[in-house]
Protein backbone atom coordinates (compact mmCIF):
# COMPACT_ATOMS: atom_id res chain seq x y z
CA UNK A 1 0.00 0.00 0.00
CA UNK A 2 1.50 3.07 -1.21
CA UNK A 3 1.90 6.47 1.26
CA UNK A 4 2.77 10.04 -0.87
CA UNK A 5 4.60 12.98 0.85
CA UNK A 6 1.78 15.19 0.54
CA UNK A 7 -0.20 17.38 2.82
CA UNK A 8 -4.23 16.85 3.54
CA UNK A 9 -6.41 20.03 2.61
CA UNK A 10 -7.75 21.54 6.23
CA UNK A 11 -11.46 19.82 4.84
CA UNK A 12 -9.53 16.27 4.68
CA UNK A 13 -7.79 16.56 7.84
CA UNK A 14 -11.30 17.00 9.51
CA UNK A 15 -12.75 14.15 7.75
CA UNK A 16 -9.11 12.40 8.65
CA UNK A 17 -9.34 13.30 12.40
CA UNK A 18 -12.99 12.11 12.51
CA UNK A 19 -12.27 8.93 10.95
CA UNK A 20 -9.60 8.07 13.20
CA UNK A 21 -11.61 8.20 16.58
CA UNK A 22 -14.54 6.40 14.58
CA UNK A 23 -11.72 3.87 14.30
CA UNK A 24 -10.89 3.58 17.37
CA UNK A 25 -12.46 3.86 20.73
CA UNK A 26 -11.04 4.88 23.56
CA UNK A 27 -10.76 2.65 26.62
CA UNK A 28 -12.78 4.33 29.28
CA UNK A 29 -12.19 4.03 33.17
CA UNK A 30 -15.11 4.82 35.34
CA UNK A 31 -15.06 5.90 39.10
CA UNK A 32 -18.77 6.02 40.28
CA UNK A 33 -20.54 8.69 41.99
CA UNK A 34 -23.91 8.92 44.04
CA UNK A 35 -25.89 11.18 41.12
CA UNK A 36 -24.66 12.88 38.41
CA UNK A 37 -20.88 14.17 38.11
CA UNK A 38 -21.18 18.41 37.81
CA UNK A 39 -17.82 19.43 37.33
CA UNK A 40 -14.00 17.81 36.82
CA UNK A 41 -11.52 19.82 36.72
CA UNK A 42 -7.36 18.24 36.69
CA UNK A 43 -4.51 19.05 38.87
CA UNK A 44 -2.13 21.06 37.41
CA UNK A 45 0.61 18.51 36.39
CA UNK A 46 -2.14 16.51 35.36
CA UNK A 47 -1.50 13.81 38.10
CA UNK A 48 -4.81 14.00 39.73
CA UNK A 49 -8.59 15.00 39.25
CA UNK A 50 -11.36 16.19 41.20
CA UNK A 51 -14.75 15.96 40.89
CA UNK A 52 -17.84 16.94 42.21
CA UNK A 53 -22.03 16.01 42.03
CA UNK A 54 -25.02 16.14 43.33
CA UNK A 55 -24.22 14.17 46.07
CA UNK A 56 -22.71 17.03 48.13
CA UNK A 57 -19.03 15.20 48.09
CA UNK A 58 -15.86 16.60 46.71
CA UNK A 59 -13.40 13.30 45.10
CA UNK A 60 -10.11 13.29 44.28
CA UNK A 61 -8.97 10.38 42.30
CA UNK A 62 -5.37 9.83 41.55
CA UNK A 63 -4.09 9.33 37.45
CA UNK A 64 -1.99 6.68 35.78
CA UNK A 65 -1.57 7.48 32.63
CA UNK A 66 -5.07 7.02 31.17
CA UNK A 67 -6.48 5.36 33.95
CA UNK A 68 -8.20 6.84 37.48
CA UNK A 69 -7.96 4.78 40.05
CA UNK A 70 -11.34 2.90 41.37
CA UNK A 71 -10.90 4.23 44.86
CA UNK A 72 -10.75 7.97 45.28
CA UNK A 73 -7.27 9.19 47.37
CA UNK A 74 -9.98 11.91 49.12
CA UNK A 75 -13.48 12.23 50.01
CA UNK A 76 -14.02 15.99 50.63
CA UNK A 77 -17.31 16.49 52.55
CA UNK A 78 -19.16 19.29 54.30
CA UNK A 79 -21.55 20.76 51.86
CA UNK A 80 -25.05 20.23 52.40
CA UNK A 81 -26.83 19.27 48.94
CA UNK A 82 -25.45 19.41 45.44
CA UNK A 83 -21.84 20.77 44.78
CA UNK A 84 -21.75 22.45 41.48
CA UNK A 85 -18.56 23.70 40.62
CA UNK A 86 -14.81 22.87 41.15
CA UNK A 87 -11.45 24.56 40.09
CA UNK A 88 -7.87 23.74 41.30
CA UNK A 89 -5.35 26.49 42.67
CA UNK A 90 -2.04 26.24 40.98
CA UNK A 91 -0.65 25.04 44.44
CA UNK A 92 -3.09 22.16 44.35
CA UNK A 93 -5.89 23.51 46.85
CA UNK A 94 -9.37 22.49 45.74
CA UNK A 95 -12.21 25.20 45.68
CA UNK A 96 -15.88 24.05 45.72
CA UNK A 97 -19.33 25.46 45.12
CA UNK A 98 -22.35 24.40 46.86
CA UNK A 99 -25.79 24.42 46.72
CA UNK A 100 -26.13 25.65 49.88
CA UNK A 101 -24.63 28.94 49.11
CA UNK A 102 -20.90 28.38 50.59
CA UNK A 103 -17.66 27.89 48.93
CA UNK A 104 -15.23 25.96 50.42
CA UNK A 105 -11.69 26.12 49.69
CA UNK A 106 -9.55 22.79 50.84
CA UNK A 107 -6.21 20.70 50.76
CA UNK A 108 -6.93 17.37 50.57
CA UNK A 109 -3.85 16.58 51.46
CA UNK A 110 -3.13 18.08 55.09
CA UNK A 111 -7.17 18.53 56.01
CA UNK A 112 -6.12 22.40 55.66
CA UNK A 113 -9.87 24.35 55.25
CA UNK A 114 -11.34 27.83 54.77
CA UNK A 115 -15.06 28.38 54.20
CA UNK A 116 -16.01 31.30 52.49
CA UNK A 117 -19.86 32.84 52.99
CA UNK A 118 -21.66 35.63 51.55
CA UNK A 119 -23.95 34.10 48.62
CA UNK A 120 -27.54 34.62 48.81
CA UNK A 121 -28.59 31.00 47.21
CA UNK A 122 -26.37 28.29 45.61
CA UNK A 123 -22.86 28.97 44.14
CA UNK A 124 -22.93 27.38 41.22
CA UNK A 125 -19.12 28.15 39.50
CA UNK A 126 -15.62 29.17 41.06
CA UNK A 127 -12.52 29.44 39.71
CA UNK A 128 -8.81 30.67 40.68
CA UNK A 129 -6.48 33.35 39.35
CA UNK A 130 -3.09 32.21 37.30
CA UNK A 131 -1.29 33.05 40.68
CA UNK A 132 -3.86 31.26 43.25
CA UNK A 133 -4.19 34.59 45.31
CA UNK A 134 -8.03 34.91 44.49
CA UNK A 135 -11.05 32.88 43.82
CA UNK A 136 -14.14 34.46 41.82
CA UNK A 137 -17.43 32.62 42.31
CA UNK A 138 -20.39 33.01 40.66
CA UNK A 139 -24.26 32.38 42.03
CA UNK A 140 -27.82 31.94 41.54
CA UNK A 141 -28.49 35.47 43.51
CA UNK A 142 -26.60 36.77 40.22
CA UNK A 143 -23.61 38.09 41.76
CA UNK A 144 -20.00 37.64 41.22
CA UNK A 145 -17.88 37.68 44.22
CA UNK A 146 -13.99 38.67 43.91
CA UNK A 147 -12.41 36.34 47.13
CA UNK A 148 -9.10 37.58 48.93
CA UNK A 149 -7.85 34.28 50.11
CA UNK A 150 -5.15 35.89 52.14
CA UNK A 151 -7.92 38.05 53.77
CA UNK A 152 -11.03 35.54 53.30
CA UNK A 153 -12.63 39.11 52.51
CA UNK A 154 -14.58 39.20 49.29
CA UNK A 155 -15.51 42.07 46.20
CA UNK A 156 -19.06 42.20 44.82
CA UNK A 157 -18.59 42.87 41.20
CA UNK A 158 -20.19 45.52 39.87
CA UNK A 159 -23.24 44.60 37.75
CA UNK A 160 -25.11 45.31 34.73
CA UNK A 161 -25.53 49.69 33.86
CA UNK A 162 -28.73 47.75 32.54
CA UNK A 163 -29.81 46.58 36.04
CA UNK A 164 -30.07 43.18 35.17
CA UNK A 165 -29.25 40.60 37.04
CA UNK A 166 -28.97 37.35 36.51
CA UNK A 167 -27.95 33.80 37.28
CA UNK A 168 -24.45 33.03 37.18
CA UNK A 169 -23.84 29.81 35.59
CA UNK A 170 -19.67 29.75 34.75
CA UNK A 171 -16.97 32.19 35.82
CA UNK A 172 -13.46 32.37 34.28
CA UNK A 173 -10.13 34.85 34.39
CA UNK A 174 -8.15 35.51 31.91
CA UNK A 175 -4.76 33.95 31.28
CA UNK A 176 -2.96 36.91 33.13
CA UNK A 177 -5.70 37.57 35.27
CA UNK A 178 -6.77 40.94 34.54
CA UNK A 179 -10.33 40.23 33.14
CA UNK A 180 -12.92 38.00 34.93
CA UNK A 181 -15.28 36.18 32.33
CA UNK A 182 -18.91 35.28 33.63
CA UNK A 183 -22.05 33.17 32.42
CA UNK A 184 -25.52 34.52 33.02
CA UNK A 185 -29.02 32.96 32.69
CA UNK A 186 -30.02 36.13 30.69
CA UNK A 187 -27.94 34.87 27.53
CA UNK A 188 -25.17 37.37 28.06
CA UNK A 189 -21.66 36.99 29.02
CA UNK A 190 -20.47 39.99 30.60
CA UNK A 191 -16.31 40.58 31.11
CA UNK A 192 -14.87 42.50 33.75
CA UNK A 193 -12.05 44.75 33.89
CA UNK A 194 -10.47 43.78 37.25
CA UNK A 195 -8.34 47.07 37.41
CA UNK A 196 -11.00 49.96 36.71
CA UNK A 197 -14.37 47.35 37.14
CA UNK A 198 -15.82 48.08 34.36
CA UNK A 199 -18.07 45.69 32.57
CA UNK A 200 -18.45 44.56 28.74
CA UNK A 201 -21.73 42.69 27.38
CA UNK A 202 -21.49 39.84 24.72
CA UNK A 203 -24.62 39.13 23.75
CA UNK A 204 -25.73 36.59 20.97
CA UNK A 205 -26.90 33.41 22.96
CA UNK A 206 -30.71 32.80 22.68
CA UNK A 207 -31.12 31.55 25.98
CA UNK A 208 -28.65 30.90 29.20
CA UNK A 209 -25.07 30.73 28.92
CA UNK A 210 -23.87 27.85 30.78
CA UNK A 211 -20.30 28.13 30.52
CA UNK A 212 -17.21 30.15 29.53
CA UNK A 213 -13.21 29.91 29.00
CA UNK A 214 -10.53 32.09 27.62
CA UNK A 215 -7.81 30.67 25.09
CA UNK A 216 -4.33 30.40 26.55
CA UNK A 217 -3.02 33.64 24.94
CA UNK A 218 -6.13 35.37 25.90
CA UNK A 219 -7.29 36.83 22.28
CA UNK A 220 -10.65 34.87 22.68
CA UNK A 221 -13.49 33.59 24.59
CA UNK A 222 -15.16 30.54 24.18
CA UNK A 223 -19.03 30.08 25.48
CA UNK A 224 -21.49 27.32 25.59
CA UNK A 225 -25.13 27.80 26.19
CA UNK A 226 -28.75 26.29 26.49
CA UNK A 227 -29.69 26.99 22.33
CA UNK A 228 -27.20 24.34 21.11
CA UNK A 229 -23.95 26.66 20.13
CA UNK A 230 -20.55 27.40 21.25
CA UNK A 231 -19.51 31.20 20.41
CA UNK A 232 -16.10 32.12 19.71
CA UNK A 233 -15.55 35.71 21.18
CA UNK A 234 -13.19 38.14 19.84
CA UNK A 235 -11.79 39.82 23.16
CA UNK A 236 -10.45 42.81 21.53
CA UNK A 237 -13.74 43.38 19.40
CA UNK A 238 -16.33 41.25 20.90
CA UNK A 239 -17.05 40.09 17.23
CA UNK A 240 -18.14 35.60 17.71
CA UNK A 241 -18.16 32.99 15.61
CA UNK A 242 -20.70 30.43 15.95
CA UNK A 243 -20.23 26.84 16.13
CA UNK A 244 -23.17 24.59 15.63
CA UNK A 245 -23.33 21.14 16.45
CA UNK A 246 -24.87 19.89 19.55
CA UNK A 247 -28.25 18.94 19.79
CA UNK A 248 -29.52 20.40 22.96
CA UNK A 249 -27.64 22.45 25.45
CA UNK A 250 -23.71 22.68 25.22
CA UNK A 251 -22.76 22.29 29.00
CA UNK A 252 -19.24 22.91 29.11
CA UNK A 253 -16.29 24.61 27.25
CA UNK A 254 -12.26 23.84 27.28
CA UNK A 255 -9.43 25.26 25.47
CA UNK A 256 -6.48 22.98 24.93
CA UNK A 257 -3.30 24.50 26.74
CA UNK A 258 -1.71 25.35 23.77
CA UNK A 259 -5.14 26.85 22.40
CA UNK A 260 -5.29 25.11 18.79
CA UNK A 261 -8.24 23.02 20.11
CA UNK A 262 -11.85 24.01 21.65
CA UNK A 263 -13.44 21.19 23.41
CA UNK A 264 -17.32 21.21 24.41
CA UNK A 265 -19.70 18.65 25.92
CA UNK A 266 -23.29 18.56 25.52
CA UNK A 267 -26.75 17.17 26.51
CA UNK A 268 -26.42 15.19 23.61
CA UNK A 269 -23.89 12.48 25.07
CA UNK A 270 -21.50 13.48 22.84
CA UNK A 271 -17.93 15.54 23.02
CA UNK A 272 -16.65 17.67 19.97
CA UNK A 273 -13.30 18.71 19.40
CA UNK A 274 -13.14 21.93 17.41
CA UNK A 275 -10.34 23.22 15.65
CA UNK A 276 -11.05 27.41 16.33
CA UNK A 277 -9.23 28.36 13.09
CA UNK A 278 -11.93 26.35 10.69
CA UNK A 279 -14.59 26.14 12.72
CA UNK A 280 -15.53 22.04 12.12
CA UNK A 281 -15.43 19.31 14.97
CA UNK A 282 -14.53 16.13 15.25
CA UNK A 283 -17.17 14.04 17.17
CA UNK A 284 -17.06 12.20 20.09
CA UNK A 285 -20.04 10.30 20.84
CA UNK A 286 -21.33 6.57 22.56
CA UNK A 287 -21.07 7.88 26.17
CA UNK A 288 -25.07 6.83 26.72
CA UNK A 289 -25.32 9.76 29.07
CA UNK A 290 -25.55 13.77 28.57
CA UNK A 291 -21.71 14.77 28.79
CA UNK A 292 -22.02 17.68 31.94
CA UNK A 293 -18.25 18.99 31.83
CA UNK A 294 -15.47 18.16 30.02
CA UNK A 295 -11.51 19.47 30.90
CA UNK A 296 -8.34 19.30 29.13
CA UNK A 297 -5.29 17.64 30.69
CA UNK A 298 -1.91 19.43 31.00
CA UNK A 299 -0.58 17.32 28.72
CA UNK A 300 -3.18 18.03 25.78
CA UNK A 301 -3.51 14.86 24.52
CA UNK A 302 -6.35 13.46 26.99
CA UNK A 303 -10.01 14.75 28.05
CA UNK A 304 -11.73 13.88 31.53
CA UNK A 305 -15.65 14.09 31.33
CA UNK A 306 -18.13 14.38 34.05
CA UNK A 307 -21.42 12.08 32.90
CA UNK A 308 -25.14 12.24 33.82
CA UNK A 309 -24.97 8.62 35.01
CA UNK A 310 -22.51 9.24 37.97
CA UNK A 311 -19.17 8.65 35.87
CA UNK A 312 -15.99 9.79 35.26
CA UNK A 313 -13.80 9.29 32.28
CA UNK A 314 -10.25 9.75 31.36
CA UNK A 315 -9.61 9.70 27.51
CA UNK A 316 -6.80 10.20 25.36
CA UNK A 317 -7.74 12.51 22.39
CA UNK A 318 -6.69 11.08 19.28
CA UNK A 319 -7.94 14.48 17.84
CA UNK A 320 -6.26 16.40 19.74
CA UNK A 321 -2.81 15.22 18.15
CA UNK A 322 -0.95 17.24 16.23
CA UNK A 323 -1.60 16.43 12.30
CA UNK A 324 2.20 14.31 11.68
CA UNK A 325 0.55 12.26 14.72
CA UNK A 326 -2.40 11.86 13.03
CA UNK A 327 -1.38 10.72 9.31
CA UNK A 328 0.99 8.11 11.86
CA UNK A 329 -1.89 6.85 13.65
CA UNK A 330 -4.19 6.70 9.97
CA UNK A 331 -1.16 4.56 8.46
CA UNK A 332 -1.86 1.78 10.63
CA UNK A 333 -5.40 1.63 10.43
CA UNK A 334 -5.59 1.98 6.42
CA UNK A 335 -7.01 -0.67 4.66
CA UNK A 336 -6.84 0.15 1.31
CA UNK A 337 -5.25 3.09 -1.23
CA UNK A 338 -6.30 6.06 -2.45
CA UNK A 339 -8.89 6.07 -5.81
CA UNK A 340 -7.88 8.98 -8.06
CA UNK A 341 -10.53 11.22 -7.44
CA UNK A 342 -9.97 10.64 -3.58
CA UNK A 343 -6.09 11.83 -4.09
CA UNK A 344 -7.36 14.72 -6.19
CA UNK A 345 -10.11 15.93 -3.38
CA UNK A 346 -7.55 15.19 -0.63
CA UNK A 347 -4.68 15.99 -0.91
CA UNK A 348 -2.41 18.88 -2.24
CA UNK A 349 1.23 18.76 -2.60
CA UNK A 350 3.90 20.21 0.48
Amino acid sequence: MAFYETKPTPEAEAVLRQATVTAHRRATVRAGTDGAVNDVAFSPDGGWLAGVGRDGTVRVWARTGRDLRQAPVAELRGHQGPVWGVAVAPDGRVASAGDDGIVRVRDWRTAAEVVLQGHAGPVQDVAFDPEGRRLASGGADGTVRLWDLTTHSADVLPGDPSGDQSKVWGVAFSPDGTHLAAAHADGVVRVWNLADRTVRRLAGHDGPVRSVAFSPDGRHLASGGNDGTVRLWDTATGASLVLRGHEGQAWSVAFSPDGRRLASSGDDGTVRVWNPAAGEPVVIDGFGASVGEVDFAPDGRHLATGHGDGTTRIWRCEACEDVHEVLALARTRVTRDLTDEERSAFLRAP
